[in-house]
């Protein structure tokens, strides 16, 4: 991956990790409701019901995340980090480098087994109304971890200066003998 002025898209694993979440979900609200209708029609009739909707809810899931990712672009520039999603209406959020604080690498056990991770990068401003938490930070969910440290990377790295130490990092203060 460069971080250049292209932009890159999320991993395709990413549809394999909704699919099996969203595969869960249904599941998991199929069980009880399959248990409720056993109970006032025979076993066969209940499943004849719960199957069907386990699929639809699972492929529903499923195109919804080829559709995201598809929709979904990021790039990182010189000034910029930039996020486009959307499928029926556009969005598209920026931060400026500058402004960045903090990039969180997190990864939930599916995620793990693709070798994804979800990145959340962060200005380290706390807020409500305009200007919300929300807008201060933008997440890309899911890239590879290679790719995710390569972002961590990049979006902390500050200039360096004449003297070796980098803008915004390392010394607070020099002590000046003339001060005494």
């Amino acid at each position: 991956m460069s971080l250049d002025e292209d932009w890159d898209e999320l991993h395709r694993d990413t549809v394999k990790v909704g699919a099996i979440m969203t595969l869960g979900v249904a599941i998991a609200v199929a069980v009880p409701v399959g248990v409720v209708l056993s109970s006032v029609l025979s076993i066969g009739v209940a499943l004849a019901w719960v199957i069907p909707g386990i699929v639809l809810i699972t492929i529903a899931g499923t195109v919804y995340e080829v559709l995201r990712l598809r929709f979904t672009r990021y790039r990182v520039s010189d000034a910029r980090l930039e996020l486009a999603t959307g499928i029926v209406f556009k969005q598209r959020r920026s931060l400026a480098r500058e402004r960045i604080r903090s990039v969180d690498l997190t990864a939930h056990p599916l995620l793990r087994m693709f070798g994804l991770v979800h990145v959340k990068v962060g200005t380290g401003e706390t807020g409500s109304g305009e200007g919300s938490s929300s807008e201060q930070s933008i997440d890309i969910n899911a890239v590879t971890r290679a790719v995710g440290d390569v972002l961590r990377t990049e979006l902390l790295h500050r200039g360096v200066t004449d003297d070796g130490v980098g803008e915004n990092e390392g010394r607070l203060a020099t002590w000046r003998p003339s001060w005494v």
